[in-house]
């Protein structure tokens, strides 16, 4: 038996009961009910998501455009070709972005020093401002946590919620229209921008496959944004990294020549221990053969 059907003395049941019952009785309260919470969640959610949209085609134009990522990549490019020279792979004219991960993976002869340590110093005394891109991307590191396909389904979610009351609403004679209608149509004029960043992003990420000549029949948007993010870490570790052996290397440097200068004071002191001890044997063999006495038997006296 539920409350609706409920035909006994209203006044025998509970406050919540009582409630519901109250509510029942009110026409169209389920779509009222819905409505106002359609209208209490529509406005923050659509928010975020249209900020979501706006930062991912901002990363997506800092991928294609941004100078200081065209420079380095190119770098990379170059410093493959020389690896590689004399091998097949020697002369490409580009490469495929999974490489970037394996750039750790390269050593070089130095302890803890990879290829992407060398690139990373390479670039800094070419070109300070050649890793720039790595803070030029600030909405990087949120995109890469957001796939394209979450984006769309999230307003797929809205807009059904919307365009449902509307529908429900339409040819109403109660005054669901006047306390619903404004808002439909604000929040259609809404989706429909937010439409138009989804269609734009599709075709950032087109451009981008194109861009970095991956397939674009494979090629995701949220996986591509997600390397370079790990790529960019990877920068920032390198870039620490070799700050720290620098200066491990300077005070290395500094010890050397702490230690050689040391040993320089060492000779000197002994030198002049031995000039000291020359100078006195000279000056009594002087004054003991000023007495006259026969130099083969002052040899004697001090030799013996």
């Amino acid at each position: 038996m539920t409350v609706k059907s409920y035909t006994g003395d209203k006044e025998k049941l509970g406050s919540a009961e009582q409630f519901f019952l109250q509510l029942s009785e009110v026409k169209n309260f389920t779509v009222m009910v819905d409505g106002m919470l359609l209208m209490e969640e529509f406005q923050p959610n659509v928010g975020i998501l249209q900020l979501q949209v706006d930062h991912y085609l901002q990363t997506c134009d800092s991928l294609l455009d941004n100078k200081s990522l065209k420079q380095f990549l190119h770098l990379v490019l170059v410093t493959g070709n020389f690896l590689n020279s004399g091998s097949y792979a020697g002369n490409a004219a580009g490469f495929r972005l999974s490489t970037l991960p394996k750039l750790m993976d390269t050593r070089a002869n130095k302890p803890r020093m990879t290829l992407l340590h060398y690139l990373v110093e390479v670039a800094e005394k070419q070109d300070k401002e050649m890793l720039d891109f790595i803070s030029d991307m600030k909405y990087l590191k949120q995109c890469a946590r957001i796939s394209f396909e979450a984006l769309e389904a999230e307003f797929n979610q809205l807009h059904l919620g919307v365009t449902k009351l509307k529908e429900q609403i339409e040819g109403d004679d109660t005054n669901l229209i006047e306390h619903f209608g404004k808002f439909i149509q604000q929040a259609l004029k809404q989706l429909e921008k937010l439409d138009c960043g989804l269609k734009e992003l599709r075709v950032k990420a087109s451009k981008l496959a194109k861009h970095f000549c991956e397939d674009p029949n494979v090629f995701k948007v949220e996986e591509c944004l997600s390397l370079f993010n790990n790529f960019c870490e990877k920068l920032k570790s390198a870039q620490k990294e070799n700050e720290e052996r620098r200066k491990q290397e300077e005070r290395m440097k500094q010890l050397k020549q702490q230690r050689l200068t040391q040993q320089k004071g060492r000779k000197k002191d002994t030198r002049i221990r031995q000039s000291s001890v020359s100078g006195i044997l000279k000056t009594l063999l002087q004054r003991n053969t000023s007495d006259s006495e026969d130099p083969r038997e002052l040899r004697k006296k001090y030799v013996s």
